[in-house]
């Protein structure tokens, strides 16, 4: 489109743009305005006045507005934004004028109605691809607000977030976010994890982003209670904890500390679980829960648990607390049972091979090596 019009009808439209808004709102007759307004629109297209253009477009959408005349006004955006060689400009503008009266309208179906037409006129463009994205969200908000969560998901997941440029990052972030909660309100875990790599790790490690970083573990830590992955489940855990949020208030830390290191016991024995096992017995923050104090005491004293002592002086104190607690806390109770007996064969293991130093990793494995086999003239010699 060339910058510089044909004709500048700047002085026309300074003249007829106040004239039929007024014949519109103070005399009634939006009908006859619309009508100068989309002749006037037409003249200032057809001489490539696109500055003009914009501001005739948004006029007529005012018009509409200013009136209460819904039906109008939805009617009259569809047919700007479909007329031939219409301004991408034009379209942006009146596109983001009309949902600045979202927030004004009462009746939420008229809201609905404005949305549905709006995210009609911006569909497969890419110039209004950010306003189609806001009224998506907008829409699925209604929708779950009304019980219709499976549309309201499906319709926020159709959009695909990461490739919406002019977004920026906290906004793409919250709006990935919010596709992850919606999944996992209809339990669609498998997606859930899909949609989880949309967000940026370095978003994740920004330190002006701790709440979004503290969000999106949450909702990683329902993804990974779904699949009983413990030791997952301790790293989102452990990265709420170490953001400045939770660092800063005492009881929110005491919490979350209890409940990563409940799942962190319930993690299968290796060397990066042995390894958080002494970090977090050295947190000063565990003194301040006795029974989890005393239970790292056990895991990390290189001495075999008696199950009776644990199930009897623990259990009162542990059980309903962080992973013990809920629907599951017997399961759970019972595979920390298990940890503990494999706890003890690992210690027994490593006992068994204490002569042999370099034979034996953290976690209390044995590493075999091959024995190098003489040969027959070194064995006849000897």
């Amino acid at each position: 489109m060339s910058l510089k019009p044909d004709v500048d009808h700047s002085a026309e439209v300074d003249e007829l743009l106040p004239v039929n808004m007024d014949l519109a709102v103070k005399h009634g007759k939006l009908a006859e305005a619309v009508e100068a307004l989309m002749t006037l629109e037409k003249r200032c297209r057809l001489h490539n006045d696109w500055k003009s253009v914009d501001r005739v477009c948004v006029g007529i959408v005012q018009a509409c507005w200013q009136t209460k005349d819904l039906q109008a006004l939805n009617e009259n955006v569809v047919v700007l934004c479909k007329r031939r060689g219409q301004s991408k400009t034009a379209q942006t503008k009146l596109v983001q004028e009309a949902m600045s009266y979202l927030d004004s309208l009462e009746s939420e179906d008229a809201c609905t109605e404005l949305i549905k037409t709006l995210r009609n006129v911006t569909e497969g463009k890419i110039f209004v691809e950010l306003e189609r994205a806001r009224l998506t969200k907008r829409l699925c908000a209604i929708k779950e607000k009304a019980g219709e969560i499976k549309d309201a998901c499906d319709i926020l997941n159709e959009v695909q977030i990461e490739t919406v440029a002019s977004m920026e990052r906290r906004e793409k972030s919250e709006y990935v976010l919010e596709q992850m909660r919606l999944l996992l309100e209809i339990g669609d875990f498998t997606r859930t994890n899909i949609i989880s790599k949309k967000i940026n790790r370095k978003v994740l490690a920004d330190e002006a982003f701790e709440d979004v970083k503290i969000t999106f573990n949450q909702y990683m830590v329902r993804y990974h209670d779904h699949k009983n992955n413990y030791m997952d489940i301790f790293r989102c855990m452990n990265s709420i904890y170490n953001t400045a949020i939770v660092k800063n208030d005492l009881e929110r830390r005491t919490q979350v500390l209890k409940e990563a290191s409940s799942f962190l016991v319930l993690a299968p024995h290796d060397n990066e679980q042995n390894d958080f096992l002494h970090r977090i017995k050295e947190d000063a923050t565990l003194e301040k829960i006795p029974a989890y104090s005393q239970l790292y005491k056990y895991m990390t004293t290189k001495e075999l648990i008696v199950w009776s002592a644990v199930d009897t002086q623990l259990k009162p104190d542990l059980f309903g607390t962080g992973a013990f607690g809920g629907a599951d806390a017997d399961r759970r109770w019972s595979v920390f049972k298990d940890r503990v007996t494999e706890y003890n064969i690992c210690l027994l293991y490593t006992s068994d091979a204490a002569d042999e130093e370099d034979s034996v990793d953290l976690g209390g494995r044995r590493i075999i090596k091959k024995k190098k086999k003489k040969k027959y003239y070194e064995w006849w010699c000897n």
